[in-house]
C-alpha cells in the first residue's frame, strides 16, 4: 500500500516525527549491547537508509506509517497504563477482563506481559483477539514470554521438544482445527508477524515491565533475553534494587505478589485461578476467574 503526503494530516506527521525522535533516544541508550540484538523494533535503526519519494514514504523499505505502528508505544497516552498477566489460551477470561477494566483504546496504554499461548483451550483465538485490539489502539505493547520463544524455536526447527513438553500440543491443535487445507500455512502470516515483533521489556517512568524478571546485580542494558523470559528463584527471592519496581509474570501465584522491588501478576489463569490486570499509577488490581 502506498501512502501519499496529501493524505497525511500535519498533526499525524508531527506525532510521527515525535515518536521517531523518542525511538532514536532508545536506540542510543541500547547501542552496542546485546539488548540491541534482542529488541525487534531496533531493526529500524538504519535511519540513513530511509527515504521519501515515488509517492510513498518508506523507512528501510517499509511504509512509514507501518513503522509508526511498531513505534507507537513511545508516544505516551494521557490515561492509565494497564498490564495484563499470563493468558495461556484463556480467551474467555481475557475478553471478560478487557470488559472489566473498561479499557479506553484512545487514552489508555495497554501492555501484555507475554505467554499468550499453550496449555489453554484457544491460543489461536487469543492471538486473533489481541490483533483485533491492536487495530483499535496506538498504545498497545506486547512482550515476549518463554512460551512464544519456544514456539518460534519449534517453528524454526531449533528445538521441537521444549515446545511440545510445555503445553504446545494444545496450541498446534487449535491451529490445525481451523486450517482449510494442507496447502494453507499452519500459522497465519499475521500471527507469525506478531510473534516475531514481541518486545523483551518495556520501561516506564517508575517501573520495568518484563515477562519473567531480571538477573540481580546485572545492569538492565546487559540483561540476557533468556533470563528475561525464564528466570525464577534468583529474581523472585532477591531484594536487589533494579532502580525501578519490576512488574513481571511467568511464575504463577495465587494472588499478586507485592514487594518493595517487584510486583508479580501471573495468577494462574490456565490453572483454574484468575487472570489479573494491574492498573498504573494507582497500582490497582483487576481479576476475573474461570467460569
Amino acid at each position: 500500500m502506498k501512502y501519499s503526503l496529501k493524505n497525511i494530516s500535519l498533526d499525524y506527521l508531527l506525532k510521527g516525527f515525535y515518536i521517531v525522535a523518542r525511538y532514536f533516544v532508545a536506540v542510543q541508550r541500547f547501542k552496542g549491547s546485546r539488548f540491541t540484538e534482542d529488541l525487534p523494533a531496533i531493526r529500524l535503526a538504519g535511519w540513513p537508509s530511509s527515504k521519501i519519494g515515488e509517492g510513498k514514504i518508506t523507512l528501510n523499505g517499509e511504509p512509514f506509517l507501518s513503522c509508526l505502528s511498531s513505534l507507537r508505544g513511545w508516544l505516551m497516552p494521557e490515561g492509565r497504563t494497564l498490564i495484563i498477566g499470563d493468558i495461556h489460551g484463556c480467551l474467555d477470561m481475557l475478553k471478560r477482563l478487557i470488559d472489566k477494566i473498561e479499557w479506553n483504546p484512545l487514552h489508555d496504554r495497554l501492555i501484555f506481559i507475554g505467554d499468550y499461548i499453550d496449555r489453554g483451550e484457544d491460543s489461536r483465538g487469543v492471538i486473533d483477539y489481541i490483533l483485533q485490539l491492536k487495530k483499535d489502539s496506538h498504545f498497545m505493547q506486547c512482550l515476549i514470554g518463554n512460551h512464544e520463544q519456544m514456539f518460534l524455536d519449534y517453528l524454526s526447527g531449533a528445538d521441537y521438544n521444549s515446545f511440545i513438553l510445555n503445553g504446545g500440543l494444545s496450541t498446534l491443535r487449535g491451529y490445525k482445527e481451523v486450517r482449510r487445507g494442507r496447502k494453507d500455512p499452519l500459522i497465519p502470516p499475521s500471527h507469525l508477524d506478531f510473534f516475531s515483533s514481541l518486545l523483551p521489556m518495556v520501561e516506564l517512568d517508575r517501573y520495568y515491565v518484563v515477562h519473567a524478571g531480571f538477573r540481580p546485580k546485572v545492569r538492565i542494558q546487559d540483561q540476557d533475553l533468556f533470563d528475561m523470559i525464564w528466570i525464577r528463584d534468583e529474581f523472585i527471592y532477591s531484594d536487589y534494587d533494579f532502580g525501578k519496581v519490576v512488574i513481571f509474570g511467568h511464575t504463577p501465584l495465587y494472588s499478586p505478589l507485592i514487594l518493595k522491588n517487584k510486583i508479580g501478576i501471573d495468577t494462574g489463569a490456565v490453572y483454574g485461578n484468575c487472570l489479573t490486570c494491574l492498573e498504573l499509577p494507582e497500582e490497582k488490581f483487576y481479576s476475573v476467574t474461570l467460569k
